[in-house]
């Protein structure tokens, strides 16, 4: 394929498709995956080759062309970008942010995923990507876009903002390693995968970054990488590593089959181990001619990483504006900034923030006689509330049979995948318990399932194309929300998780009692049942050998009685009625200037504005924040159930840096929140209290 190219742009009269490019290895994985096309979802936004819309050249060189196509079985824009300078940049930085308007939640992947009650101001996603300095060669980047049904309300307006990088030396480490650029006696290198981030989260670590991938091999090495088990035989990896490694495995091999995920989400516990270690993915919707292996091109996203290093931008290559698609009036406002396609992005979003209801379960520190010691026992109960889920009518996907698996993640340990109608079917009990002697204090030990409060809900969505036949792949959507605890005292709570086993091996045994699991029960050879016996799990598996009597029932389906059932999502009603609400119209969606760079001076000030230290501690904290102005300052305690603990601060104070030291010895072991309210400002920190 060949575009015709206005001269004054680029000094060439064509130039290959960015599909077609074998000269420029940022592109050249395209030439096998030619995913282009309309039957696999992919719709043209924006494009400029130097030409009107009437065909005549235009008279103002720019210096660069661009094409914007839009996926909308998988929520993915993506930017192609060429240009003529022969310059020895290093690198590409490509930003795309809102310019006007109410800022719908479409950027809500821009530091973490969001439901859409949940907004940070001015969000922008920036990617990096290689540079190729020869003339009319093409880089790209790929952007996630989030749905938010209430886009088509409000109008606003998104650019996309392109920067040719002089210096960028970034080193990752985390989830995913690697280095993205590393500039070397004046010469550049660029890894194989590009990474997106905020220039800003230089300044501190453990932030969220941005990848996408050109092959599920690539994907499935770097899980390897971060779990430390890359380059080590099975027989040196630990039972927990190896299977880890298996499913890592398996996910690789289904993914490439073209009937993957034809049949739901049977392979759930693979799947979610697979993308364990990362907050966002999504992948499928691709159409072959027949049976054969369909390739895609899997997107991970916001992963947990470290960034350090420099990133300077000195040359604007050029911006992209237009009008958020599907946004009010976007079909009669000014031409120039009409996308081609003007439907509202993204696929699937939470028209909420998962609620979980919390309570004290046990909580008292006793003289125990029975061992001479002093013991402490602190637990809490937690229970999921219904989720409300919203898919974009115009992606092309059936809203009738949409699969959601869900799972309450904890940190050091996550609940089985259940279907989305059962995840509030059951608590979980969480919370520690130690002891100490007047002479060693006893390390904690878990109650229940786990020694951590909840921390995120975690989704797996199985969505199918509306066009679907037998060689089509359906979506595979990994989400990762984070939760807001509330207070459950008065909640009627169900049966607890933990009293089940997630797995059960029956063989060469005598059973006398009803066998339930959450994910699988196996029956080996030599089980004997007495009396009337019933199995119940997801999955059950009759090895050779076995026999089932008459006496024994399988059940297919969830130990507390559930079955798998469809959710609906949200009514247009809801919807109608949350757009317009106080939820989502926050002050925080009109739209504030920002300035196209901040100075490192700055961001260096505003990442110490509110700051709790050590965590986890134990005796007393610093506290440490910066003010602007003078302001009044309003510091609160909680703890986990919402109640207060405590107010340390509530006074006026002067501009600039403030420490305050606070004793928390009389604190209990447990998780407390703080809340520092200015005139200006309101944040939260978590800190950890141990003893």
């Amino acid at each position: 394929m060949i575009y015709n190219i206005n001269s004054q742009y680029i000094n060439a009269p064509q130039i290959e498709s960015p599909f077609n490019q074998s000269n420029n290895i940022l592109v050249d994985h395209f030439l096998n995956n030619q995913d282009r096309l309309p039957e696999d979802g992919w719709e043209l936004i924006k494009y400029d080759l130097g030409y009107n819309e009437d065909g005549t050249p235009k008279t103002t060189p720019v210096g660069y062309i661009h094409l914007v196509l839009y996926n909308k079985f998988t929520g993915v824009m993506r930017v192609f970008v060429a240009g003529d300078y022969t310059q020895a940049f290093n690198g590409a930085k490509i930003e795309i942010s809102y310019v006007d308007g109410k800022m719908s939640s479409a950027l809500s992947n821009a530091s973490k995923l969001f439901a859409l009650d949940k907004f940070e101001a001015n969000p922008n996603i920036t990617s990096v990507s290689g540079y190729n300095n020869n003339s009319g060669r093409w880089f790209y980047a790929d952007f996630q876009i989030g749905y938010d049904p209430c886009t088509c309300l409000y109008e606003s307006s998104m650019v996309i903002e392109s920067k040719l990088i002089t210096e960028s030396i970034i080193n990752l480490s985390g989830s995913l390693t690697g280095t993205l650029t590393n500039i070397a006696s004046g010469s550049g290198s660029v890894s194989e995968n590009s990474y997106s981030f905020d220039a800003k989260e230089l300044l501190t670590t453990a932030k969220k970054a941005q990848k996408t991938y050109k092959t599920m091999s690539k994907f499935a090495s770097d899980q390897e990488k971060a779990l430390k088990i890359e380059g080590k035989t099975n027989a040196e990896l630990t039972a927990e590593q190896l299977s880890k490694r298996n499913s890592i495995n398996s996910f690789q091999e289904e993914i490439k089959k073209n009937s993957f995920l034809r049949n739901g989400l049977k392979a759930a516990p693979y799947i979610g181990a697979a993308v364990d270690l990362i907050d966002f993915f999504v992948g499928g919707g691709k159409k072959s001619a027949g049976p054969q292996e369909v390739k895609i091109m899997p997107m991970a996203l916001n992963a947990t990483i470290n960034l350090q290093g420099t990133l300077s931008t000195s040359f604007s290559f050029g911006d992209i504006t237009f009008y958020t698609l599907g946004s009010l009036n976007a079909h009669t406002r000014n031409p120039i900034n009409y996308a081609y396609y003007n439907e509202v992005l993204g696929v699937f979003n939470l028209l909420e923030t998962p609620k979980i209801y919390t309570k004290i379960g046990e909580s008292y520190n006793y003289d125990n006689p029975s061992n001479g010691h002093y013991d402490y026992r602190n637990s809490f109960i937690y229970q999921v509330a219904n989720i409300k889920y919203v898919l974009n009518p115009a992606s092309g996907l059936r809203v009738d049979n949409i699969e959601i698996l869900a799972s309450l993640d904890f940190g050091d340990f996550k609940t089985s995948y259940v279907p989305l109608s059962a995840i509030g079917s059951f608590s979980v009990e969480a919370g520690q318990a130690s002891s100490y002697d007047g002479q060693l204090f006893y390390p904690p030990s878990p109650i229940g399932c786990s020694g951590n409060q909840p921390i995120s809900l975690r989704l797996l969505i199985n969505l199918e194309r509306i066009d679907s036949d037998a060689n089509t792949q359906n979506i595979l959507m990994a989400l990762n929300y984070p939760i807001e605890q509330i207070n459950g005292q008065s909640f009627t709570f169900a049966p607890p998780y933990c009293n089940t086993p997630t797995e059960v091996l029956m063989a060469n045994q005598i059973v006398g009692y009803n066998v339930n699991a959450w994910d699988k029960i196996i029956i080996g050879p030599g089980v004997t049942f007495t009396g009337n016996r019933v199995i119940t799990a997801p999955n059950i598996i009759v090895l050779p050998g076995a026999t089932i009597p008459p006496n024994v029932t399988l059940k297919t389906g969830l130990p507390n009685g559930h079955i798998p059932s469809y959710v609906a999502p949200a009514t247009q009603a809801e919807i109608q009625v949350f757009c317009n609400g106080p939820l989502y119209n926050t002050p925080l969606r009109n739209l504030r200037a920002r300035p196209a760079e901040v100075p490192l001076e700055q961001l260096a000030r505003e990442s110490q504005q509110f700051a709790i230290y050590p965590n986890p501690a134990h005796e007393t904290v610093t506290i440490q924040y910066f003010l602007e102005t003078e302001s009044m300052v309003n510091l609160k305690i909680f703890d986990v159930t919402g109640r207060e603990a405590a107010n340390p601060i509530n006074e006026f104070k002067s501009p600039g840096q403030h420490k305050h030291e606070y004793d928390i010895s009389a604190f209990q072991a447990g998780v407390y929140f703080y809340t520092l309210k200015t005139s200006v400002n309101n944040q939260t920190k978590r800190l950890i209290v141990i003893k």
